[in-house]
């Protein structure tokens, strides 16, 4: 769902014309302090998903009651 919502926002940008003047002041401005701080919040943001998501149904912890 979220790559068909990417894959629509960027065919409506690039019919709007505003496509590639976002990608070329990005090439302007990406240097290698942009990408570590873009890949450290991306490792963050999954780390904080990771410990905070629902454990599902097959994850479930044995009791010594159960045993």
């Amino acid at each position: 769902m979220v790559i068909t919502f990417l894959a629509i926002l960027f065919i409506f940008l690039n019919a709007l014309g505003w496509l590639e003047p976002m990608y070329n002041w990005l090439l302007s401005v990406w240097n290698n302090e942009a990408a570590a701080t873009v890949v450290l919040i991306g490792l963050l943001v999954l780390f904080i998903w990771w410990v905070t998501k629902t454990p599902s149904d097959g994850s479930k912890s044995v009791s010594k009651s159960d045993e």
